[in-house]
């Protein structure tokens, strides 16, 4: 009888909060990065809140699964978030429903994936 020789892989997750104010972290960090585009294959979920939308590197906003956006701050985060969701999207129609939800009273936040 053959012997089970297999391994049982782990899942991680790393939860970073709000790391805007260490912008050599947030911008600059190797780890961080390694993380997100790595990450995956070793069944590493790395989640990151942030109160900036832009504090993020590109490389993290462009290996990102999922974006969960509450209450924007002003209209340069919403543009932002417009201009790179609309190689997805359809950038008028992401914008109108953008902020159709965003000022209905009953949206607490939007997820996107």
């Amino acid at each position: 009888m053959k012997q089970d020789t297999t391994t049982r892989l782990y899942g991680i997750c790393i939860i970073i909060d709000d790391m805007v104010d260490d912008a050599s972290f947030t911008r600059n960090s190797r780890l961080l990065h390694q993380l997100y585009i790595r990450g995956r294959h070793s069944c590493i979920t790395t989640l990151v809140s942030s109160q900036v939308y832009e504090a993020m590197s590109p490389i993290i906003r462009k290996n990102l699964s999922a974006i969960f956006i509450y209450r924007l701050r002003n209209m340069n985060d919403l543009q932002q978030l417009i201009e790179e969701m609309s190689t997805i999207y359809d950038q008028s129609a992401w914008c109108n429903y953008i902020k159709q939800q965003l000022m209905n009273d009953m949206v607490f936040y939007i997820l996107i994936y």
